[in-house]
């Protein structure tokens, strides 16, 4: 008998936490009164440096989906010992490599201000083994646990950052408090994952193991090009447009991001699920035309609500209307643009649960089409905003069209 489907209850459990990301951005660009992209865009160049990594995320899911599938209990465990051993000492070196070379951001967040360079560095030992951390609890689909991390790093970030801007260390404290959650939130990662380190199914069956290398290596091009759709903008306005137009359109992306990860905790339900479906030889599509149908009809309310409520001083407070004057305004349009890229976001996903590939002769030129366009149109904001609306639209239908029809390239077979 097939397991209940519990798609909606794990993304729910999942999305509470993300109201602390909300509030930390929330107070920032309230209370650094000028140059708020720069923030903005370390943060986005984080993202950048952190989203092709989250193949290791699909990875690790994926073969802890193979160890549940086949109950193997032991190998679950000295796969994750490995994984976090090995992990950890290449985010150490990555992270020395970076603060030996300084990692010369091209100004776009730090000129002369070597600290946040630094802070930066100290990130990228977690940017690394954050993706391990995500995959080993998302493949056990032990989502309380999950939601329960990611509730941690979001309440750490907010509270640190906080504490950091009491200080008097401005955009600096705010990038330390997301260092100080990156270390809080790997220790309780660590925990559950001590605490919940076990294969649980039922009728356990023995699937292909998949090529591992090919698998990491073609779900990194994917999500690198999913990196360059979501936030390569953010440092592009930084550098392409004065000072003030830049910190607008960071207040604003505030928003937009909002609607870009509406559908993560939908896509992180749905992927070990899709993945488990797959290896057992059963139909995915269900949960495809679910996750697909649950996302597109959370930004449609989303939208919505964010037409009529843009306006509100509760909105203004969400962008710092009283610093950072027209974001609120933009946002209605910048918020419709991003729903394609965010929907794209959920086709790929299910691609890569899969281990299909044929997406990603549209995705990755896309991602450099995308570029020129923010280029082309740099005369104004409105004008990205079309360009990126636009050109999302046809990204999607593009990514729908290759999904439905045609031979899929098919990485393993269960």
């Amino acid at each position: 008998m097939p397991k209940k489907e519990t798609l909606i209850r794990d993304a729910v459990i999942l999305a509470l936490p993300q109201v602390f990301n909300l509030f930390f951005k929330m107070f920032m660009v309230n209370f650094l009164k000028v140059d708020y992209s720069r923030l903005g865009a370390f943060i986005a160049m984080l993202a950048i440096v952190a989203t092709p990594l989250s193949a290791l995320t699909a990875w690790a899911s994926h073969r802890t989906s193979h160890f549940v599938v086949s109950g193997d209990t032991a190998g679950m465990r000295c796969f994750t010992r490995s994984s976090l051993r090995t992990f950890s000492l290449i985010g150490l070196a990555a992270g020395v490599i970076v603060f030996i070379l300084g990692m010369n951001l091209g100004g776009s967040v730090a000129p002369q201000d070597p600290a946040i360079t630094e802070i930066f560095a100290a990130c990228v030992l977690f940017v690394v083994l954050f993706p391990i951390l995500n995959g080993l609890l998302q493949g056990r689909q032990m989502y309380t646990w999950m939601a329960l991390y990611w509730l941690v790093f979001g309440a750490s970030k907010f509270v640190l950052g906080v504490i950091f801007w009491w200080l008097g260390l401005a955009v600096n404290g705010g990038a330390l408090g997301i260092l100080g959650a990156y270390v809080v939130g790997g220790v309780f990662a660590v925990y559950a994952l001590s605490r919940i380190n076990r294969a649980a199914l039922a009728q356990p069956v023995q699937p292909a193991k998949p090529p591992e290398m090919a698998y990491l290596g073609l779900s990194a091009i994917a999500l690198t090009a999913i990196s360059l759709l979501f936030f390569s903008d953010e440092v592009m306005v930084r550098i392409l447009l004065p000072g003030a137009q830049a910190d607008v359109f960071s207040a604003m992306k505030n928003i937009g991001n909002i609607f870009l990860y509406a559908p993560l905790p939908l896509i992180a339900s749905m992927f070990p699920k899709v993945t488990e479906r797959h290896l057992r030889g059963e139909s995915t599509m269900p949960l495809f035309w679910k996750c697909l149908g649950l996302s597109a009809g959370v930004c449609a309310l989303a939208i919505g609500g964010w037409w009529l409520a843009a306006s509100t001083p509760v909105a203004q407070l969400l962008m710092g209307e009283r610093n950072y004057g027209g974001a609120s305004a933009l946002s209605r349009s910048y918020c419709i643009a991003v729903i394609p890229y965010a929907l794209v976001n959920v086709l790929a996903q299910f691609s890569i649960a899969r281990g299909r590939w044929r997406f990603l002769a549209l995705i990755g030129p896309a991602a450099i089409i995308h570029l020129g366009l923010i280029y082309a149109f740099r005369a104004n904001i409105l004008s990205i905003i079309t360009a990126i609306g636009v050109f999302g639209t046809v990204v999607v239908i593009a990514i729908l069209l290759a999904e439905l029809t045609g031979k899929k390239l098919v990485v393993h077979k269960p």
